[in-house]
Formats: C-alpha cells, sequence, structure tokens
C-alpha cells in the first residue's frame, strides 16, 4: 500500500516537475547565446532506482563559441554534488545548436538526487558559459 501512495505521490510531483521545465529554462539563463533546452530524462523522474542503475539525458543546446561547448549534467544532493555518483564525460559539441546526451548513477548508497546541475563550458573548460539547476526527484537504493 505504501508503494502505491509513493507512486500516486511521484506522479502528482511529475506534473509540477513538467511545468517547472516549460519556464526552467528560460532566455535569462542563457549567456550570450548559450544555453541547454528541450531536456529529456529517462527514466522519467520522479523514480526509485537501484544503485548503477542509470539516468540518461538528453538535451538540445545552442552555443556561440567557434571551437564549441563542453555541456555536463550532474547530480546534487541540495547545494553539493550527490555522493558516490559517476557520470559520463562531456565530449566537445561543436558551434551552432545541436544535441547531446550525458547519464549518471549513484554507485552506492542511499542517495535522494534533488537536482541535476546542467554547466556548458568553453571546449578549453576555462569558462563557464552557462548553468542551471533541474529540480528532479530519484531515490537512489542499495540492494
Amino acid at each position: 500500500m505504501a508503494y502505491w501512495n509513493i507512486r500516486r505521490k511521484a506522479l502528482h510531483t511529475a506534473g509540477i516537475i513538467l511545468f517547472l521545465l516549460g519556464t526552467f529554462f528560460s532566455a535569462s539563463s542563457a549567456s550570450a547565446g548559450n544555453s541547454v533546452t528541450h531536456i529529456t530524462l529517462n527514466p522519467a523522474t520522479p523514480n526509485i532506482l537501484s544503485n548503477q542503475e542509470k539516468v540518461s539525458i538528453a538535451f538540445s543546446y545552442t552555443t556561440t563559441q567557434p571551437e564549441g561547448v563542453r555541456i555536463f549534467a550532474r547530480p546534487f544532493v541540495g547545494n553539493a554534488p550527490a555522493p558516490a555518483y559517476a557520470a559520463s564525460p562531456a565530449p566537445i559539441s561543436p558551434v551552432g545548436s545541436g544535441s547531446g546526451t550525458q547519464f549518471f548513477t549513484i554507485s552506492s548508497g542511499n542517495v535522494a538526487v534533488n537536482r541535476i546541475r546542467f554547466q556548458m563550458f568553453n571546449a578549453a573548460q576555462t569558462k563557464l558559459l552557462f548553468e542551471a539547476y533541474l529540480p528532479v526527484s530519484y531515490e537512489f537504493r542499495a540492494p
């Protein structure tokens, strides 16, 4: 019974999060033509996962950086990076617009990820061009 109550609450929360997605990444978040938009999460949030299960993230981006950019999506708990996380590297995405993917997981422990931080750096990773946090609800549990 508790499982179904969690799922019902999760569906309600998902509706709120989808609403926030529409307003979250606005032009004010972008710096001089650099932005990350159209984010898709798989599995959808909210969700309960086992350690080592991956959350895949697909997104669109726009950049004016001639050398391209690196885009990172990292799990957070509050204001800190999630403990024991593992994530995909960020290849160079070319100038203009395009799409990309990232993933993350929690390797061990019981961790409640409540935000994903998106950062876009220049290709050399010396200048932060874009940063935003997406509210999510992923509970990772040890077996």
